[in-house]
């Protein structure tokens, strides 16, 4: 069986939308009978500049492993290489495209797939012990804004969660609710209305304004800001309920989870979820099978 190596060009881009396109280049790979190798080494256009991180490589020449476990591959050291799909250039993806699949068949591709490793999930263990977290008794809400401003995305006022929430809330008023933003002030808006909000101080926010990826803005380490993505996905897939509007990062959280998502401005996958994309709020909560 043939190994493609698993490579990608944009390195302005973010951690959560390299796993998004590296978990689709996987299933292209699998779907043509290939093992796929994801590739992400030292090289000034194959890995992402806010994570770059010489003491990171130099314990790990690879930016994936730095956070998973390779989903082909168990053995250690690189495989032996017989070809390079590059995914800005590459084909094939349109060929099989996993965001045309059921949306229960993304997400058991994800969960399958896409597997943090022993350290993301020993930090994010001590982050839940720390803030006391009963993922059964917890609605998340996460809300992305900054990098709108490149894409041409409308900025969603808070204020439109508050339906959702509210719904949620009318049939489990006792809920925690753990709030994240890419900006500041938009989560101290959220608790004026919603008390029982809570926060995780180890995830950044950019300035409110900021119109550029977050990563590059945090004073963390390249190292330290993807690990503040990985817990943080792993926190929001582990809540009952997530609220969320559009982003990489909220999709893949959301493909992980077990529970109860509401995606806001489009529609999870093929129907699934609300959109609100017209002026008119509509739609219910939409349990997500599970796989």
């Amino acid at each position: 069986m043939k190994t493609v190596y698993l490579e990608k060009s944009d390195t302005g881009a973010t951690l959560s939308t390299w796993y998004y396109c590296g978990m689709w280049q996987l299933y292209t790979a699998h779907q043509m009978g290939m093992r796929g190798y994801l590739h992400w080494p030292q090289v000034w256009n194959r890995s992402l500049i806010p994570h770059q991180d010489p003491a990171a490589f130099a314990a790990c020449p690879n930016m994936y492993d730095w956070y998973c476990e390779q989903p082909d591959w168990s053995e250690p050291g690189m495989p032996p290489r017989d070809l390079t799909w590059e995914w800005e250039t590459c084909p094939e993806t349109g060929k099989h495209c996993l965001m045309t699949q059921p949306l229960w068949y993304i997400r058991a591709f994800f969960k399958e797939s896409l597997r943090f490793n022993a350290t993301v999930k020993a930090r994010t263990a001590a982050l839940v012990e720390k803030y006391k977290i009963n993922f059964a008794n917890t609605l998340a809400v996460s809300w992305r804004g900054c990098d709108s401003y490149t894409d041409g995305r409308p900025r969603m006022p808070i204020q439109t969660y508050y339906p959702f929430i509210d719904e949620i809330l009318e049939k489990e008023p006792n809920l925690a609710i753990f709030a994240t933003a890419e900006e500041t002030t938009i989560v101290e808006t959220l608790q004026q209305r919603y008390p029982q909000v809570f926060t995780i101080s180890e995830f950044f926010s950019a300035p409110l304004g900021y119109t550029g990826h977050s990563e590059y803005v945090n004073p963390a380490s390249g190292y330290e800001r993807g690990m503040q993505t990985c817990m943080l996905i792993s926190v929001l897939a582990g809540c009952k309920y997530y609220v969320k509007n559009r982003s990489s990062m909220a999709g893949i959280a959301s493909w992980l989870s077990d529970g109860h998502i509401v995606s806001l401005a489009h529609p999870e996958n093929l129907g699934h979820g609300f959109d609100i994309t017209k002026a008119e709020i509509k739609g219910k909560i939409v349990p997500l099978p599970v796989v």
